[in-house]
């Protein structure tokens, strides 16, 4: 799907979560699976152009199975967050979730509601802006074309992160008869989850662009 080309040229290893403290950000989950990665998306804006970090959550035990090569060299690296079990720890999440709460305005934490209703539950609790976003063609079609807009704009940024960078390469773009497109993977050991919140936290964005008030409503002209 991804020219990676394009994808690779948007990369920045100077890129700091740290310069974008007290900034807006969309905080964006795909937690499919229990005993597999899980991926949060910090998304900002700057004008035109938009930056993501990702970070993801795998359990010890899927990285001792050896299903993929790469988990321990990614943790090792600090690119993966590696519980303690068989289960992704959800306590992990929600502590790293309130963490960016205090770090940076969160505007909306959008979240796919399978495997996730109590972490929504306990984190609205906490006050933080949950928004269901339901993986579908009509969600998920319209922010993964801008996306690769973006990307062969050079309108989005990326700090190179390789855990992202793979999960980008493994999308396969699915297209209906409407032209509509939605992300795929061929395999089951392809991960996307990075992608899918990275698209999640677009859609939200652009949803908000569309809503906010024009210039003629708000009497700047």
């Amino acid at each position: 799907w991804m020219d990676m080309r394009a994808w690779d040229r948007c990369g920045n290893p100077a890129l700091r979560l740290e310069d974008f403290e007290g900034e807006e950000c969309i905080a964006s989950f795909d937690l499919a699976s229990k005993v597999d990665i899980a991926a949060k998306v910090l998304l900002f804006r700057r004008d035109k152009k938009y930056f993501a970090f990702g970070q993801y959550y795998l359990p010890e035990q899927a990285v001792e199975d050896g299903r993929n090569s790469q988990y321990s060299g990614w943790a090792r690296m600090g690119k993966l967050t590696v519980t303690d079990g068989n289960v992704v720890d959800y306590d992990r999440i929600e502590h790293d979730l309130l963490e960016d709460a205090g770090r940076f305005r969160l505007v909306e934490v959008p979240y796919d509601p399978f495997q996730a209703m109590q972490f929504s539950q306990r984190m609205q609790a906490e006050g933080m802006p949950m928004v269901e976003m339901r993986p579908t063609v009509l969600n998920f079609s319209e922010p993964m074309k801008e996306l690769e807009k973006l990307v062969l704009e050079g309108n989005f940024e990326h700090d190179g992160d390789p855990v992202l960078t793979w999960m980008v390469s493994n999308v396969v773009c699915h297209r209906d008869r409407k032209d509509n497109i939605y992300p795929r993977k061929e395999r089951d050991e392809n991960k996307i989850d990075g992608v899918v919140a990275l698209i999640m936290a677009l859609g939200r964005a652009i949803t908000a662009a569309q809503n906010a008030p024009s210039v003629y409503e708000t009497g700047a002209l």
